[in-house]
């Protein structure tokens, strides 16, 4: 089974733990997120070959301004419904909601 999980901007142990537990269980595992998590290891790891990183939400710097926080949101939905229109993930897990709850 391959599933896609969207993770949230924040709470990235959490959210590292839970890929992890999905890997060992046999799961392929399409992991949205953002550059921070980019920087985990399970990333790096041939023990996790079953995880694919996909990048969508790119910087999540919150000392930008109001304009740049607003273009970056709306990027990260445009890139997520691309990525949704052509992925083959069976399940969408999303870990928590984001900016604009009716997109969500």
């Amino acid at each position: 089974m391959k599933i896609s999980l969207l993770a949230s901007a924040g709470e990235k142990h959490y959210q590292i733990a839970l890929l992890k537990a999905l890997l060992d269980k046999g799961v392929s595992v399409e992991f949205i997120g953002n550059d921070r998590m980019a920087q985990s290891e399970i990333f790096k790891s041939p023990r996790h070959s079953g995880v694919t990183l996909f990048n969508l939400r790119g910087n999540g710097d919150t000392n930008v301004s109001v304009y740049a926080k607003s273009l970056r949101t709306l990027r990260y939905y445009y890139r997520l419904i691309k990525y949704a229109s052509t992925t083959k993930s069976q399940l969408f897990h999303i870990q928590w909601l984001n900016s604009f709850i009716i997109l969500d």
